[in-house]
């Protein structure tokens, strides 16, 4: 449980710090993130959510060993730029997180 609540703490800071330095580039052409993180559920393999977000991670992978994170973002350099991170343990999702400029959610299994 402990590791858990040290990956979940991690994930808010790389979003902290994903929020605070926007600005400038492309983002992968989606429109929303917001639909692909209410769909993301406990269990999905990567396959499954990208399938949702609708393209490949465009923003960081960060490796925890046993755990693995996901990072895809739109909006970059626009007035409300998204994200969503997702968490995988042993290659399931075990959590996620979205941020915009109006709207900060998470949830962990």
């Amino acid at each position: 449980m402990q590791r858990r609540k040290m990956a979940g703490l991690i994930l808010l800071g790389a979003t902290s710090v994903f929020l605070a330095g926007c600005g400038g580039g492309s983002d992968g052409g989606a429109d929303t993130l917001w639909p692909a993180y209410q769909a993301t559920t406990q269990g999905m393999s990567f396959a499954e959510v990208r399938g949702l977000v609708g393209f490949d991670v465009n923003e960081r992978t960060e490796d925890l060993g046993e755990e693995v994170l996901y990072t895809w973002q739109v909006g970059k350099g626009t007035e409300n730029p998204e994200f969503l991170t997702v968490q995988f343990k042993s290659g399931r999702a075990a959590g996620k997180v979205y941020g915009s400029t109006n709207r900060h959610e998470s949830e962990f299994w």
